[in-house]
């Protein structure tokens, strides 16, 4: 979760702890909210990089993310959603690992520019995806050896865009397919994915991208106390965006996974996929997804955390989706 605010981008806020935020230079200031208080961490005007010969500070923070007791962010330092230069001629991000402390443990520049960052602790390493709107690719970091590995994807991503948030789902890499239609049609279109499970080869330095569903998915409503509740309604996403794994603790949705996008066909609906069930390779029922002023939410059926089979037998012709809308 991410709020901007002046020249800052807020992230991150954790229930019960005070809320943590990354600033990108000063003059920042932000309500928390009743209940909670802030705490700057740490600020790239404190922090540099080198650019040519000479060094910058660190500027544009965004996605944010926790591994090992350690902070983890990345600052996207003024490169283009392409991966085009800053006007000082800079072409790379800067992750940064810091202590709870906000102490600079150590960074790392990749080039292009960070717009999905996230933690993998089974695997001990972060994972990185670059430039959102086109010519994208991913990296990972493994910080306890040092070691940064880029990946290029297997094929064209179909959806005409680039990649954005990461979420790791019973072991499985999630990846919001982001700016569909940068080149070629418009979005929406049946044929882009929303959402790609991604599988890494070190050894080749690829990764293989398979789609999960389209934007224009059929849907059911899950409102329960919508008078539509139960319909079904054609999706029509223009912007995957962020994603994520919701809390155990949710009472209705703990343990799903997932996604936010800008809408254009309703302003209040969202949709969702059923992953498949971890125990059977089978589709479990839907849950829900929710929406509010054109930004919508979806998610995934919850599940326990238990190994899932290598690949999945969900049938995208035969699959349901959820919608919730938010009104």
């Amino acid at each position: 979760m991410s709020m901007r605010t002046g020249s800052a981008r807020w992230l991150a806020a954790f229930p019960a702890v005070p809320v943590i935020a990354v600033a990108g230079g000063a003059g920042i200031s932000a309500d928390a909210g009743e209940g909670y208080t802030v705490t700057v961490l740490a600020s790239g005007a404190s922090m540099s990089h080198l650019v040519g010969t000479s060094r910058e500070p660190l500027s544009n923070p965004d996605d944010i993310t926790l591994m090992g007791g350690h902070v983890f962010t990345a600052f996207q330092d003024g490169v283009g959603p392409t991966g085009t230069a800053s006007p000082t001629g800079n072409t790379d991000s800067t992750i940064v690992e810091l202590s709870t402390g906000g102490a600079l443990v150590h960074q790392w520049d990749v080039t292009g520019k960070v717009d999905g960052l996230t933690a993998d602790p089974a695997r001990g390493r972060l994972i990185a995806t670059v430039n959102e709107d086109g010519n994208s690719s991913l990296y990972t970091v493994s910080p306890a050896t040092d070691r940064v590995i880029h990946f290029t994807y297997s094929e064209p991503l179909p959806h005409n865009g680039g990649t954005d948030a990461i979420s790791i789902y019973h072991g499985e890499i999630l990846i919001s397919a982001s700016a569909p239609g940068t080149t070629g049609p418009s979005a929406p279109q049946p044929s882009y994915p929303a959402v790609y499970a991604v599988a890494l080869d070190a050894s080749t330095g690829v990764a293989t991208v398979r789609p999960l569903y389209s934007d224009e998915a059929t849907a059911m409503v899950a409102n329960r106390n919508s008078s539509g509740y139960g319909s079904t309604v054609t999706l029509g996403l223009t912007d995957p965006d962020s994603n994520e794994v919701v809390p155990w603790m949710s009472p209705r949705f703990g343990g799903a996974s997932c996604s936010t996008a800008r809408a254009t066909r309703s302003r209040s609906t969202a949709g969702i996929p059923p992953l498949p069930n971890p125990r059977s390779g089978c589709s479990t029922s839907p849950s829900r997804s929710m929406t509010r002023h054109g930004s919508r939410t979806s998610t995934a059926p919850s599940t326990p955390p238990t190994p899932r089979p290598t690949r999945s037998t969900r049938s995208a012709a035969t699959s349901r989706w959820v919608t919730r809308s938010w009104r």
